[in-house]
C-alpha cells in the first residue's frame, strides 16, 4: 500500500518541476523577447550611417536569435530527459534548481553582449552563462540515468547517450565562444549560430536513422 502512494507522491513531484522549469524558461524568453526593440535612428543620417545603424542592430539581433536557439535546445533536452525519468528525490530537486538559477540569469548576459557585441567581456560572460546551463542539464541527466537511478531500469542505454549528445551540442558551441571571445571576438557571433545549427543537424540526422528521434517515448 505504501508503495504505490510513494509512486503517486513521485510522480507528483516530477510534474511540479516540470512545471517549474517551463514556466521559469517561459519567462527567459519573454525577457529576451521584451529586450529585443527597434533601433532608435535619428533623422538625417547619411546613407553610410545609417547602414552603420542597422548593421548595429542586426549584430544585436542575432545576439538574441542565438540566446533563443541554445535555450530552446536546453529546453528540448530537459523535456526528453523528463520522459525519461520515472522517479524523483531530493537531489534531483537541488540539481534542477540549479539549471533554473542559471537559465533565469541568462537574459542578464545576453543583454550586455547584445549591447556590446564586440566586446570580449560581455561575449566571455554570455558564453559562460550559457555553458553553466549545459553543465547543469548535464549534471542532471548523469545523476538521473547514472546506474539507472531515477530512470526506467529498462531504458536502452542507447538512448541514454543519445540523449547526453543532445545536451553536449549547445554546450560545446558556448565553450567555444568562450574561446572565441577571448582570442577573436569579432568572429564569435558569426561562428556561434553555425557551429550549433550543425551539431544539431547531425544529432538530429543521426537519431533520425535509428529511428529514436520521437518526444513520446
Amino acid at each position: 500500500m505504501r508503495e504505490p502512494q510513494e509512486q503517486e507522491a513521485s510522480a507528483q513531484g516530477l510534474d511540479r518541476l516540470k512545471g517549474l522549469t517551463d514556466a521559469l524558461y517561459a519567462v527567459a524568453f519573454t525577457f529576451l523577447a521584451i529586450e529585443i526593440g527597434l533601433p532608435e535612428i535619428e533623422e538625417g543620417l547619411t546613407p553610410a550611417e545609417f547602414g552603420a545603424e542597422l548593421a548595429q542592430f542586426g549584430r544585436q539581433f542575432l545576439v538574441y536569435a542565438q540566446t533563443f536557439l541554445i535555450l530552446g535546445v536546453y529546453w528540448v533536452f530537459h523535456h526528453y530527459a523528463f520522459r525519461y525519468i520515472r522517479r524523483n528525490d531530493e537531489a534531483l530537486v537541488w540539481l534542477n534548481l540549479a539549471v533554473l538559477i542559471f537559465v533565469g540569469f541568462v537574459p542578464i548576459p545576453t543583454a550586455l553582449a547584445a549591447r556590446r557585441p564586440l566586446q570580449d567581456l560581455a561575449l566571455l560572460l554570455y558564453g559562460i552563462f550559457l555553458a553553466l546551463v549545459g553543465l547543469a542539464d548535464l549534471g542532471l541527466w548523469a545523476y538521473a540515468a547514472g546506474r539507472g537511478r531515477l530512470v526506467d531500469p529498462d531504458l536502452d542505454p542507447r538512448s541514454i547517450r543519445d540523449l547526453f549528445l543532445w545536451g553536449v551540442a549547445p554546450l560545446i558551441v558556448s565553450l567555444a565562444l568562450i574561446v572565441l571571445a577571448l582570442v577573436a571576438p569579432e568572429a564569435a557571433l558569426s561562428f556561434f549560430p553555425w557551429l550549433l545549427l550543425t551539431l544539431l543537424v547531425v544529432i538530429v540526422i543521426y537519431r533520425l536513422g535509428t529511428g529514436r528521434l520521437s518526444l513520446d517515448q
